[in-house]
């Protein structure tokens, strides 16, 4: 990437950066990272450039000093960047110090000395994107359903917030003893719902023996004939796996040069197969189906895995979205994943290795990517159905790994709440959703897909009917997908999944795909829609209310 150029090197607190002696007039496509910046957050591994043609690289372990000469070095990240830097014109010990301040600050031995907890972006700070489980509780309009309070002062568990919602007839008391006989302490606790009855739950394994009395706990605890239980440790590739998965795709798609492309190459499909990634996709669009199916007839779905705090979220979500049109909408999936992933007790920071708190140093948990990967496929095979474009979901991804924010670096609420009320170095609160801190409005507004929301046909009084605008007589209409069905039917076979191609080659210049092609049908598409919206908003016959009918929302401002 950095082939040709010269410049100057810098390592800060925040980011590894690289200024240009001739800068490019190109608009920056991010307002806190140049083009050729990468947070140091963000790596996932060093190399030493060995050899005189280049081609041979060494690992050099984070955390490590090196005392050698150093003439070159590669810097791979886990947003799926890479840099290649030489230093044979510079200093003799540039290069050595470079790669000492990289191995030394990319993994903090704690959070507290990432770059949030010492800067200040000076703007007003914003706390109402927290998650208010009451609401959740209420728009999802479930019966039978409570927010507990007896998480207040963190008593039951830390890992969870100090409010989330449980079955209407469960106590408090009744919930402490409940959360004793699970991993975490953590009891199971609701996530989404519906209004025939239809819910999901998640929760933790046994840290007992099971025992008829633990069975009759935990019927007391749901008190319903329709539950059905998902063993998600039995049922999805382990974290083990997830990691080795996801460091095979990652260098699978890291290509420095058309040579090691063309290597590549010939065995690409069959390496991309070993590495499991579209297998684990097409395991999570396979499960979170099967809960939707079970949740729109009214049954109890209860994910169970480990602490809860990983693969269970990761089905619920993708459920939620499968059930439910409002989180497809920016707003709406940015609110799924505040309550589902930052609220429930996601480990971000362990998971994406932020810190290291350990002198094991571990790899990267990439359930989170793993998510958005399955969103990207719902977008592919449901052109229509979200309301923003795979570009936000790469955006998403590089802010998780962007320790600006305090949405994505803790491991818990708990977490937060200490750093916030540290007597030393108190937190202050910047969300992640303030997407003006990043980027300017019309790259905000790229987001939008302009298909959403499109309709598929004209507007008709009902599904058995011709449509009131249609110049076909006596023609009887059958209902077709989407008013067939509950909920959006996405297939997880691997026939039907595509490689995030966007993202996995976004550092390969020569593999990259151009976006002009894409931005004019984007666009065409946009000018579309914009017709169609006018025409559906001024043709209007008797008794038929058109715009009801089809109401093509606009896109939502960020919140």
């Amino acid at each position: 990437m950095t082939s040709g150029q010269t410049g100057a090197l810098f390592v800060t607190t925040l980011k590894l950066s690289f200024k240009l002696h001739v800068e490019k007039d190109a608009p920056r496509s991010n307002k806190l990272l140049g083009d050729t910046d990468i947070t140091l957050s963000s790596i996932q591994a060093v190399y030493e450039i060995l050899g005189d043609t280049g081609e041979k690289r060494k690992k050099l372990p984070l955390g490590s000093n090196v005392s050698n000469k150093i003439d070159g070095i590669f810097v791979l990240c886990k947003n799926f960047r890479f840099l290649r830097f030489s230093f044979k014109f510079a200093g003799v010990d540039t290069g050595r110090n470079i790669t000492n301040a990289l191995l030394h600050h990319s993994r903090p031995k704690k959070n507290e000395l990432l770059f949030a907890f010492e800067h200040s972006l000076n703007e007003n700070l914003h706390n109402q994107y927290g998650t208010v489980w009451e609401d959740v509780r209420r728009e999802s309009e479930c019966p039978n359903m409570r927010v507990s309070r007896a998480n207040d002062t963190w008593q039951v568990s830390i890992s969870l917030p100090q409010q989330f919602v449980v079955p209407a007839h469960v106590t408090d008391e009744a919930l402490s003893l409940v959360s004793g006989l699970c991993l975490g302490t953590r009891p199971p606790v609701w996530v989404w719902g519906n209004k025939v009855g239809g819910a999901v739950f998640i929760q933790p394994t046994l840290n007992v023996s099971p025992s008829p009395s633990v069975d009759h706990m935990f019927e007391d605890f749901y008190r319903t004939k329709k539950r059905v239980t998902i063993d998600v440790d039995q049922s999805f590739p382990s974290h083990t796996q997830l990691e080795d998965s996801f460091i095979s795709v990652v260098e699978l798609h890291c290509m420095d040069g058309e040579k090691e492309a063309e290597e590549k190459d010939k065995s690409y499909f069959s390496s991309l197969e070993s590495t499991g990634w579209l297998t684990s996709v097409g395991s999570a669009l396979r499960l979170a189906s099967q809960v939707a199916d079970q949740m729109t007839i009214g049954k109890t779905v209860v994910l169970r895995e480990g602490e809860g705090r990983s693969s269970s979220i990761l089905i619920a979500s993708l459920a939620q979205l499968l059930v439910c049109e409002d989180f497809r909408t920016r707003a709406g999936f940015e609110g799924l994943i505040q309550s589902n992933w930052v609220s429930l007790g996601f480990q971000f920071s362990k998971s994406h290795t932020l810190s290291n708190l350990s002198s094991k140093m571990s790899n990267l948990n990439p359930t989170f990517l793993l998510f958005l990967d399955c969103v990207h496929q719902m977008s592919l095979q449901f052109p229509s159905k979200l309301e923003f474009l795979p570009q936000y979901l790469m955006d998403v991804w590089d802010t998780t790994l962007l320790p600006v924010f305090d949405t994505f670096i803790f491991d818990s609420e708990h977490d937060r709440a200490v750093a916030r009320s540290s007597p030393e170095i108190p937190l202050q609160l910047h969300s992640a959703w303030d997407w003006v801190k990043q980027f300017t409005s019309p790259q905000i507004e790229k987001w939008d897909n302009p298909l959403y929301g499109v309709p598929l046909r004209p507007p008709r009084s009902s599904s058995m009917e011709p449509s009131d605008l249609s110049m076909i007589m006596e023609r009887q209409v059958h209902p077709t997908f989407p008013e067939s069905k509950k909920f959006l039917p996405v297939s997880g076979e691997i026939i039907n999944l595509s490689v995030w191609y966007q993202l996995f080659h976004r550092s390969v210049p020569f593999l990259s795909t151009t976006n002009t092609w894409t931005e004019k049908l984007t666009d065409l598409r946009r000018e579309a829609k914009a017709s169609v919206t006018t025409m559906m908003n001024t043709t209007k016959r008797p008794g038929v209310n058109h715009k009801n009918n089809h109401n093509i929302p606009h896109p939502q401002e960020t919140r």
